[in-house]
């Protein structure tokens, strides 16, 4: 969508509280009512922070129709008045009573489905509003870049991976999906297969240090939403592939490592297309995980765990959800 004009803000007098999406540089700021704006995610604000809502995006603040999930401000004082939370975690903190909607599935503003393009087209992201070249968008018109819609589960994946002292793969990924803000579908997921592997084996006794994690969950962020289509392999195999390669310490340049993490990335890819399915990224996370278990003891040297269960709790959200066809559907392992 673009951010043309502005149009005049109409506020639902009925609701005391009224959605906004804080869209600046900061992990989180709090207005002057302590309620807290999370970057990237939807939340509430007093109504009366936003009798003056065409001002707000000053504070790069958008006040949301409730209706259709589309903007109402996009342009000029700020009427409230904001402390910076620099740490995601501590905003968190004092915020963590709040009952803030978010849209786990499909479009994170609205809720809408998306429609997948076959060719790029150059599009607004609807929180940041930078232009990027891409090929998604939801059927109200929103698009959020790879970047926002990663930002806060991004912060969950290293915030746990650097901390845990678990060392099962399954284990981990659960505890990082059950987050509210961790959607379960998108990029993030191309970061939080390499973030588990890579701290369940220095959990496990690898040779490892918490950079190597960094490392592992900087470079799953490069790799685009929609890779398992748009770039013909999957961004949860390719996960396999980033950890696996911090391990060997392979580069470009030292060949017999280079052939084994593509082996590696190749057999996981083998695995994931034994399944005719849409993306599921739940689905993929779990047999990358898998096959990386299964592959581990002899490639790594170190048996990587695999013991936790994973029963889907998730299917009513996806529309696309294959049911019993799958692994994880609950009649399936009952």
């Amino acid at each position: 969508m673009t951010f043309e004009g502005v149009k005049q803000a109409i506020i639902d007098e009925s609701t005391e509280k009224i959605p906004v999406i804080y869209g600046g540089s900061f992990g989180a700021i709090i207005t002057e009512t302590s309620d807290v704006l999370y970057k990237s995610k939807l939340s509430h604000i007093e109504k009366e922070l936003t009798i003056n809502a065409n001002n707000l995006d000053k504070r790069d603040i958008f006040v949301l129709d409730k209706n259709n999930g589309s903007f109402l401000n996009a342009g000029g004082a700020s009427c409230c008045s904001c402390e910076v939370f620099e740490d995601k975690k501590h905003a968190e903190q004092v915020n963590n009573t709040e009952n803030n909607e978010f849209h786990k599935s499909d479009c994170i503003i609205c809720g809408s489905s998306l429609c997948y393009l076959t060719l790029n087209d150059l599009k607004t992201c609807s929180i940041c509003k930078k232009k990027f070249h891409d090929s998604v968008i939801c059927v109200k018109g929103h698009y959020i870049c790879d970047s926002c819609h990663s930002s806060n589960p991004v912060d969950i994946i290293k915030n746990i991976c650097l901390k845990t002292s678990k060392t099962d793969m399954i284990s981990l990924m659960n505890e990082i999906r059950e987050f509210d803000i961790f959607p379960i579908h998108g990029p993030e997921h191309h970061s939080l297969v390499p973030g588990v592997i890579l701290a369940a084996f220095k959990n496990s006794g690898g040779n490892i240090t918490d950079k190597h994690i960094m490392t592992g969950i900087e470079r799953g962020m490069k790799v685009p939403g929609g890779a398992c289509a748009f770039l013909g392999a999957c961004g949860a195999a390719m996960g396999v592939g980033i950890a696996f390669s911090i391990i060997f310490e392979a580069t470009p340049l030292t060949p017999k490592k280079r052939q084994d993490v593509q082996d590696v990335v190749a057999d996981v890819i083998k695995e994931i297309t034994k399944t005719r399915a849409p993306r599921c990224c739940q689905r993929e996370c779990y047999v990358s995980l898998k096959k990386a278990a299964n592959l581990s003891k002899e490639i790594l040297g170190i048996k990587l765990q695999f013991d936790d269960s994973l029963i889907c709790s998730q299917y009513d959200k996806n529309r696309e959800c294959i049911k019993k066809m799958c692994v994880l559907y609950p009649e399936k392992q009952g």
